[in-house]
């Protein structure tokens, strides 16, 4: 998949999917299978980074994948093309100027496929119906996808966020269609766990994303071309003294090795217990033991 980071002019015509698909969940998926389905066109995505500004609907949320994330789940789709301008590049445009411009000029857009409640331009002042009209008059083929709907609910990244805040990582990875993943480095730590007889391995939590409730977690970790069960604390280790930043502090069952610099990729299953504070480290070990006994007898 081609990726840029702005607009150029393309010479090819494109079936182009809308929408800022943080997360990437399943109602997201259907939009960009629509444009996948259009023969005779370069399927495309355009999207935008949060990397310096947000919509106000959307700022301080907390973003539930990082840029390379979204970036890496949109290409195994099969799209071909992605563009992902910041959105201080283009949310002063009007509704007018970013179809005229961009959509029609720019990306040679002959299909477009939306959300349902899409909308776009300065102020979010367009919508489907807009863009409807404006489609008709020009021969764009627009193809908007209703509402998709789990549990009884319609499926959204704000019921996402409300999930994984709450710690219910089993209907947040419904509502996604895969697993809640954090992806990052194996930093150096203060090495209790190593300490206490369980090394972990540390990353450090990227400061735009939504953090899950401070608590322990089931997990799967991917790392070094190897898939590892294990256990998973996101907190900021309250039993310890003083501050410090929360991080993802994961245990791999059956596995030993130096890990520091590699890459590790950790799957949120569900909430085994909240993070907590405990009286000693003796009494923290003991509560860790349990969780990996635990975690050892769980099948999934």
């Amino acid at each position: 998949m081609q990726y840029y980071r702005d607009i150029p002019q393309q010479a090819e015509a494109s079936a182009v999917a809308l929408g800022f698909f943080d997360g990437v969940h399943t109602a997201h998926v259907q939009v960009i299978r629509a444009v996948l389905e259009q023969e005779e066109c370069i399927p495309t995505v355009l999207t935008f980074s949060a990397d310096t500004s947000l919509p106000i609907s959307k700022a301080g949320s907390g973003l539930l994948t990082t840029e390379e994330q979204k970036r890496r789940r949109i290409a195994a789709l099969g799209i071909r093309q992605m563009f992902s301008p910041s959105f201080s590049d283009i949310g002063m445009l009007t509704a007018e100027e970013f179809f005229e411009e961009i959509l029609r000029k720019k990306l040679c857009a002959r299909v477009l496929a939306c959300g349902y409640d899409y909308h776009f331009g300065k102020g979010a002042k367009g919508n489907t119906a807009l863009l409807q009209q404006w489609c008709a008059a020009c021969g764009i083929r627009l193809i908007v996808v209703p509402r998709c709907e789990a549990y009884g609910i319609t499926v959204s990244s704000s019921e996402i966020r409300r999930a994984i805040l709450s710690g219910d990582m089993v209907r947040a990875n419904a509502l996604l269609g895969y697993r809640y993943t954090i992806d990052g480095t194996v930093i150096h730590g203060r090495s209790l766990g190593r300490t206490l007889g369980f090394p972990t391995l540390n990353q450090r939590l990227w400061k735009g994303l939504l953090l899950p409730k401070f608590g322990v977690y089931s997990s799967v970790t991917h790392i070094g071309g190897e898939t590892h069960r294990s256990i998973t604390n996101i907190g900021v280790k309250p039993t310890i003294e003083g501050q410090r930043e929360p991080l993802a502090e994961t245990y791999m069952l059956c596995a030993e090795g130096d890990y520091y610099g590699q890459t590790a990729s950790v799957e949120l299953l569900h909430m085994s217990r909240p993070e907590k504070r405990f009286s000693n480290v003796e009494e923290l070990k003991e509560t860790v033991l349990c969780d990996i006994a635990h975690r050892d007898a769980e099948r999934e």
